[in-house]
């Protein structure tokens, strides 16, 4: 058994055709005369810890290797490259991202999705040291350039000014005819930053920003059908773990896509909250109610050993008045909502 399969059976739960197409990579990236003078990997997605897994790691025939030390088996973190996520994600092709090496070196990846059957189960990475071509975006990232320049995102809506448009919520891009980014609000920026990219973002295709896993050309169309009431299309969707809303729609004045993402993450974790606890609270009701049904029980017991009439009968209200309590604690242990059918409350008490 070779390294790969070993790695794929201690951190992955794919199958041994799944495997087998991972291996089956391995022999076209070595045959491959276009990766001749490239690093190229394969990582997995780590099931433990929802991270990636370098399975595979081909070293350049031609130059130098950008690796000094082996990196088979090492871990493929989502801050420092971003687009295996985005490619195990959305099952884009990912081209031109930034990333940076377990050896902290600034590289540029291209990463496809390896397919088995409608699964992404790996990715091949292709990756160039570019540490000197981007030392200067980095420094530059404060500056004011035409991309980062909100006015440029206020001349395509028409109507905001400059303050409104940087403190909205929802993070606004702007794509050319072409699929390229060229507009973008600092909640864009930060939202990308948030969940892993590096670097400027502006300037890239459609596809590499892609979190839903849409291509321009399909939203393109999507968009033709719907143009004549000007609706945007929406989308609900997760992303790694979070939980995004997109409206797209298309810009005839500028001739520009324009997609608008809120974070709904707080949202769905704050509902996802109050579910818990609601069934936590009606667990509590079912436990109380078995409770005083085990109450009943025991007076009833009490009951047929006593030879009092008197007796009998206070025993006869207690267990009533029990039965009472019991019925309200049952019904409220089935409602779904802070509402109580009176009907249903009504039924229950009379049967009591």
């Amino acid at each position: 058994m070779g390294e790969l399969e070993e790695l794929c059976q201690q951190y992955t739960s794919l199958s041994e055709a799944d495997i087998n197409v991972l291996v089956e990579q391995t022999k076209q990236i070595e045959q491959a005369r276009a990766y001749r003078g490239f690093d190229v990997f394969i990582d997995v997605r780590n099931e433990f810890n929802n991270q990636a897994v370098v399975v595979y790691h081909k070293l350049p025939v031609e130059g130098l290797s950008l690796y000094r030390r082996k990196v088979i088996g090492k871990a493929a973190l989502r801050t420092n490259e971003p687009g295996v996520f985005h490619t195990l994600e959305t099952q884009l092709t990912s081209v031109g991202l930034l990333a940076e090496t377990q050896e902290k070196r600034l590289i540029r990846q291209k990463i496809y999705p390896i397919v088995s059957g409608e699964r992404t189960i790996g990715v091949t990475i292709v990756e160039a040291d570019v540490s000197r071509d981007v030392l200067e975006s980095f420094q530059s990232e404060n500056t004011r350039s035409r991309y980062t320049d909100v006015s440029a995102t206020i001349k395509m809506f028409g109507r905001f000014d400059s303050a409104i448009t940087d403190q909205l919520a929802d993070a606004i891009l702007g794509f050319d005819q072409t699929g390229r980014l060229i507009l973008a609000n600092r909640t864009a920026i930060a939202l990308y930053k948030k969940v892993g990219y590096i670097g400027n973002i502006l300037g890239l295709d459609y596809e590499n920003l892609s979190l839903d896993g849409s291509r321009f050309h399909d939203v393109l169309k999507a968009l033709q059908k719907v143009k004549t009431n000007h609706r945007p299309i929406t989308t609900d969707f997760n992303y790694l773990n979070y939980f995004f809303t997109v409206r797209k729609f298309w810009n005839e004045k500028n001739q520009q896509l324009v997609v608008l993402i809120q974070d709904k993450t707080d949202i769905k974790r704050k509902e996802a909250e109050i579910i818990s606890k609601s069934v936590a609270i009606r667990e509590i009701n079912h436990r109380v109610k078995n409770n005083l049904q085990s109450v009943i029980s025991l007076l009833r017991i009490q009951q047929r050993r006593l030879h009092g009439i008197e007796a009998k009968q206070a025993l006869d209200e207690s267990i009533s008045r029990i039965m009472a309590i019991s019925s309200t604690y049952e019904l409220m242990s089935k409602q779904l909502d802070d509402y109580t059918n009176l009907q249903s409350a009504l039924n229950l008490l009379g049967s009591v």
